[in-house]
């Protein structure tokens, strides 16, 4: 969907399934694809340019252009370009009113919003709103660049950056915080958001190992518990069994408890194959010390 559109008039709205989605106010048009007015100075020079930037199903960001269908990993020089250009022309961070949240389905989701900044509408608004107090922002300085990256990191942190968040969404959910130009360069903030991502995606994959492992000993030790369970044992068979247990319950995962049974199956496959192998090691020892207590010599039938 797509049409005129004038400033101010496109707000943001969400969806039932929670996607975003844009209302035009004047026009009454929808899109899904952010329209040009509302879209920052990063996300219009990013527009710009053929190299977009996605993520991999490991966590990394590669670039790929919408032409050549060329794949990087290295950040190619004309998206850093752009990147750093539009955030050098970026303004001081604005202390005044914000516009009023759309919500889809409100009572006041349909009315349009006039800025502050038109001149027949401020003393109205002015009489509606108790304007904030002006305040200038104070920018720390650091002694290093390695306490300016901290500081950087930490404001991630407090901003509940997530490591599946694109450098577009960091910088809608940060840039108005001071700490957010800790770093100078735009390059150095696009490197330490890397580093931060990389670090909340290891520190999350060992959390899901140090879980997996839990509740692998944790399960283990349950089923070792039913006496029911042979190595020839289903899982249809046995779950009934054991949908009792805490431990059965401490994960909702079907696959992870089919995964556990089956290793444990496959322990006590091991264990009757070890039994089988000792038992006739024993019966064959027996059989020979019962052939060497005979009188048997080479003239011997084996009927005899």
């Amino acid at each position: 969907m797509s049409g005129p559109t004038q400033q101010g008039t496109w707000q943001e709205a969400r969806a039932p399934d929670g996607r975003a989605y844009y209302y035009n106010t004047q026009t009454k048009e929808t899109s899904w694809t952010k329209p040009q007015d509302m879209m920052t100075p990063v996300e219009r020079a990013l527009a710009k340019q053929p190299w977009k930037e996605h993520t991999a199903p490991d966590g990394r960001k590669y670039y790929a252009h919408n032409e050549s269908k060329q794949t990087v990993w290295e950040m190619p020089s004309e998206y850093k370009q752009a990147l750093g250009s539009a955030e050098a022309r970026l303004p001081p961070t604005p202390t005044g009113p914000r516009e009023p949240a759309f919500v889809a389905g409100s009572s006041n989701a349909l009315q349009t919003y006039q800025p502050y900044n038109d001149p027949s509408n401020y003393e109205a608004q002015r009489e509606k709103i108790k304007l904030p107090t002006l305040s200038k922002d104070i920018i720390p300085e650091y002694n290093s660049f390695e306490e300016a990256e901290a500081a950087f990191l930490k404001m991630l942190k407090r901003s509940n950056v997530q490591a599946d968040w694109t450098w577009e969404q960091t910088l809608r959910a940060t840039i108005k915080d001071p700490q957010y130009r800790s770093l100078k360069d735009p390059k150095d903030r696009k490197a330490a958001f890397d580093k931060y991502s990389y670090e909340v995606r290891e520190q999350e994959k060992d959390k899901a190992k140090d879980r997996m492992a839990k509740l692998r000993t944790d399960f283990l030790s349950m089923l070792k518990t039913h006496d029911e369970i042979k190595h020839y044992s289903r899982w249809a068979t046995i779950r009934p069994n054991l949908q009792g247990e805490t431990v059965f319950r401490s994960t909702t995962d079907e696959e992870e408890r089919k995964y556990f049974f089956a290793e444990y199956i496959l322990e006590l496959k091991k264990q009757n194959i070890e039994n089988e192998v000792s038992a006739h090691r024993s019966a064959v020892a027996e059989l020979g010390s019962i052939f060497r207590s005979l009188q048997i010599d080479a003239s011997t039938k084996w009927s005899q």
